[in-house]
């Protein structure tokens, strides 16, 4: 005997029927959905500061410290531009450096950790030699005249590198190491360590910048004139441009200081006038006085900034 199905039962399995009908059509097969876009990651150094930047699609992440900043395209005439939303925070890259803006303050040029800065130099004493490189020439001075030739440069570990190039005063090895380095003829500290062959003289030196050594840090002071600031926050910053800020530990400071041949000098100084327990001022005054007679600056075993007066220094640690 033949069952009969109720309507409402033949509506279900008609209705069943259409579903798996439409599952197989074309516009409705389930497809895996695209996978993100590479992430091209990069490590800076602006001066003493270390950041990164991670390029995901068209959006810039930025992380400085413990910062993070998201930045998004901006229309540039040449390399590649991001910008925050408020306009303070800024990547400009062009090859392997960078012009950053944070918080407003231009930070100085940044290049890629495992490069050299384009604009890079090198000089020693005893013999006397200088170089320069600007795009892909060197330039070699020595008492004996001045040459310039092809460099080809090879990365040996991520803060070594390795040029050569052949002059006619002779070919030109040296080794180039982001380590601090003291100029034996004015006692400045500068940001790498140099030391090679030039012909079958041996030389050895210091390059980069005497600056990059001060910028990019926030400098915390440890002692004045030998005695500990205790539980006192008392910071140094040097900006580009030859601008000084920082923290007496109650109020704060601004000032310009200039690099010289010879050393440093620090002037126009000018502070907020809030009142400060007994002793804070007490640092304060020590601080402020021994600041201005400033006329030389060292780096220590320990990487310790000492700023050095005639009658004592000023001790600093980066961070």
């Amino acid at each position: 005997m033949i069952k009969k199905l109720a309507p409402s039962a033949l509506a279900v399995m008609l209705v069943g029927c259409t579903v798996t009908s439409n599952s197989t059509q074309e516009g409705s097969i389930e497809r895996p959905q695209a996978a993100p876009a590479a992430v091209k990651t990069l490590d800076w150094f602006c001066a003493r500061l270390p950041i990164s930047t991670h390029l995901q699609g068209e959006n810039l992440t930025l992380y400085v410290r413990d910062k993070t900043y998201t930045l998004t395209p901006m229309q540039a005439a040449s390399g590649a531009r991001f910008q925050g939303e408020n306009g303070q925070v800024e990547v400009w890259q062009k090859g392997t450096e960078a012009t950053v803006i944070l918080n407003g303050q231009t930070l100085p040029t940044c290049y890629q950790q495992g490069t050299l800065p384009k604009q890079f130099s090198a000089r020693g004493n005893e013999p006397f030699w200088q170089f320069a490189l600007d795009g892909d020439s060197l330039t070699m001075r020595t008492p004996n005249g001045e040459a310039v030739g092809r460099f080809t440069v090879t990365r040996d570990f991520r803060i070594q590198h390795t040029l050569a190039a052949s002059t006619s005063l002779g070919a030109v090895r040296a080794q180039v190491v982001k380590r601090t380095c003291t100029d034996t003829m004015t006692g400045l500290p500068y940001p790498y360590e140099v030391s090679g062959t030039l012909g079958a003289q041996a030389i050895a030196g210091c390059g980069g910048l005497p600056e990059d050594v001060l910028q990019g840090a926030e400098w915390h002071v440890d002692a004045i004139n030998g005695e500990s600031v205790g539980s006192q926050i008392i910071t140094l910053t040097f900006l580009p441009n030859g601008r000084l800020t920082g923290s007496t530990g109650c109020n704060r400071y601004f000032g310009q200081y200039q690099l010289s041949g010879e050393g440093i000098s620090i002037s126009q100084l000018g502070m907020t006038r809030m009142a400060c327990a007994p002793e804070v001022a007490r640092f304060e005054q020590r601080f402020t006085q021994q600041l201005r007679r400033v006329n030389q600056f060292t780096v220590d075993a320990v990487g310790a900034l000492e700023l050095h007066s005639t009658d004592g220094k000023i001790r600093a640690f980066a961070l």
